[in-house]
């Protein structure tokens, strides 16, 4: 069942249930709201850096028996060696990722469920997937994929 309301500014709202979705009309101006994709956005980020971190440690289980059992972890800006470990170091990427992840995920949600902080609370969880991103790069390069 649809109800019609005029505000005094002009705009005719109508309700067409006790749901979220309404519509407001002024002119040519169509407006929807977007509280279910406002949801799936954030949650979306969240579990794709999820599942990232979870592959990052099924793909460093798989490569330490292919790479040496001493890597070069630390590089100079002159890209000389500064300093060599054992292979079993390169799960600190994942789990650093798996620290940074729980982090943000609660920094970022806060934010979100702020209503003034909405924006933020994205960029937050998007820096996360850019943090994913950058580990990934550097796991690939420490086991010479890359």
């Amino acid at each position: 069942m649809a109800t019609v309301n005029v505000h005094k500014n002009g705009y005719l709202t109508s309700r067409l249930s006790k749901s979220t979705s309404y519509f407001k009309y002024k002119g040519d101006f169509l407006r929807l709201n977007q509280s279910s994709n406002q949801r799936i956005l954030p949650l979306s980020m969240l579990s794709l850096s999820l599942l990232s971190i979870l592959v990052m440690f099924v793909f460093v289980a798989n490569a330490i028996p292919n790479i040496p059992k001493s890597i070069p972890l630390n590089y100079d800006n002159e890209g000389i060696v500064i300093r060599i470990g054992p292979s079993d170091s390169l799960f600190y990427l994942p789990m650093i990722g798996s620290i940074l992840w729980l982090l943000n995920s609660i920094g970022g949600l806060y934010l979100i469920l702020k209503q003034q902080e909405k924006m933020l609370g994205m960029i937050v969880l998007t820096t996360l997937l850019l943090i994913q991103i950058i580990l990934w790069i550097n796991t690939l390069k420490l086991t010479n994929y890359i």
